[in-house]
């Protein structure tokens, strides 16, 4: 098997990848008739692409990683708190491990920078359970703001009138052995030695790293870290207790998560179903009422990746986002209310339903019960002789046969008629 270790380190490996029971006969790709070596190299291949993916879904890097950001303040991603004076950078990776420096120069040419060393800066939120944990952490925890002294910015010089470089470790560290580490022995050689240091910012646990796991098939083991001797890239990491088993180089030992690495195997999976492998198979338990299951396409590993590392996205805060729109001043006459309750009244507006017309027939109904006008009205209180006058004068004749005479309307006697033939008439 082709060793795989190197500033790339995938989030898993080909080892880790074909030990999952994904139900794929990795032996097909990229053919049967492919060596060994080449299947091994394509089977990495996979696992950097799923690594990549996994990465655009989550919009930043997972693992550890030396970071350095450039800030325009004081804005609404660098803030003063008015009375300390103490600044906050909202950056733009996180969880954030460590914070190694800083400069600050008004943004005027040419620059004039000061170097903030790391006893003035500090972690808003540092990670809970990665360092002098026993075990691994396996949840999304972790700040994504540093706290600088007060005394390096103030608003002297007007809004983003001041420019900051940062340079902070962020992220989980991974990394993959790069020599072979015997059993019983302290440290080890890896690839990167990034975020595995322990952390200044815990005093009670601040002599112990990071806490990592060996995944190494049956002799799986948990080690942790207590010194490195490179701040990021290759170099020797010191363990607090011996090895228990011998472990070849290419050994992934990780802090990552497993929910991401079991998100990074499906995303592999997929990426294995598109190239032509047989589809994944999950066995119907017998005497079940269901399936229990079936095989699973390239859609659906791929949107169980995604859900898995939803926790870990990196959320990115537009500036419009937090700009307060004045609310609609109220009319005239009216008492101004609270900002509360004008909210509350905005939000139980509705729009005005659509005005229904009547049909026809309703239509004709309704104008023939229509009361008359008030002359008319008054000439039907005068008695019949005048009510016959106005009657004959709007050029009326009164039907001289019952069956032709108005079924609904106001009748010369000064009745309505409904419709309905009485006896007597």
């Amino acid at each position: 098997m082709v060793a795989i270790f190197g500033p790339g380190t995938p989030y898993i490996t080909p080892a880790v990848l074909k030990r999952a029971p994904t139900g794929i006969d990795w032996t097909t790709i990229p053919s049967r008739s492919a060596s060994t070596v080449d299947q091994a190299a394509e089977a990495a291949n996979i696992c950097l692409r799923a690594t990549g993916m996994i990465e655009g879904v989550t919009n930043q890097t997972l693992r550890a990683t030396l970071d350095e950001e450039w800030f325009s303040g004081p804005d609404y991603r660098v803030t003063i708190n008015r009375r300390t004076g103490t600044v906050r950078f909202l950056v733009s990776r996180w969880p954030i491990l460590q914070v190694i420096s800083a400069t600050v120069s008004p943004d005027v040419f040419p620059r004039t920078w000061q170097t903030v060393t790391a006893p003035y800066l500090d972690i808003e939120k540092p990670p809970i359970g990665l360092f002098g944990a026993a075990q691994a952490a396996d949840v999304a925890d972790g700040g994504q703001a540093i706290l600088m002294s007060p005394g390096f910015l103030d608003w002297s010089m007007g809004r983003n009138g001041w420019r900051v470089q940062l340079i902070y470790v962020n992220g989980w560290p991974h990394t993959s052995l790069t020599a072979m580490a015997a059993n019983g022995s302290q440290t080890i050689a890896v690839d990167d030695c990034t975020g595995w240091a322990p952390s200044v910012y815990d005093p009670t646990d601040m002599q112990f790293g990071a806490t990592g796991i060996f995944y190494d098939g049956t002799f799986q083991e948990v080690a942790q870290c207590v010194g490195a001797s490179a701040q990021s890239g290759t170099g020797t990491l010191t363990l607090n207790q011996p090895l228990s088993f011998q472990h070849s180089a290419g050994v992934l030992f990780t802090t990552l998560p497993r929910t991401v690495m079991n998100a990074t195997i499906d995303m592999a999976s997929s990426i294995a179903l598109e190239r032509g492998a047989t589809a994944t198979e999950v066995q119907t338990m017998s005497g079940g009422g269901g399936s229990g299951g079936g095989p699973l396409g390239v859609h659906e590993l791929r949107t169980l990746a995604e859900v898995a590392v939803q926790s870990y996205a990196r959320v990115i805060l537009w500036q419009s986002a937090r700009v307060r729109r004045p609310l609609p001043s109220p009319g005239r006459g009216r008492r101004p209310q609270p900002r509360r309750a004008r909210l509350r009244q905005l939000s139980r507006r509705r729009p005005a339903p659509a005005r229904r017309s009547r049909p026809r027939k309703q239509q004709l109904r309704s104008q023939q019960r229509r009361p008359p006008p008030r002359s008319r009205r008054r000439s039907l209180r005068q008695g019949p002789a005048a009510h016959a006058s106005s009657y004959h004068a709007c050029s009326c004749q009164e039907p001289a046969r019952r069956s032709e005479r108005p079924r609904t309307g106001w009748r010369p006697d000064g009745r309505f008629h409904n419709g309905r033939r009485s006896q007597g008439r």
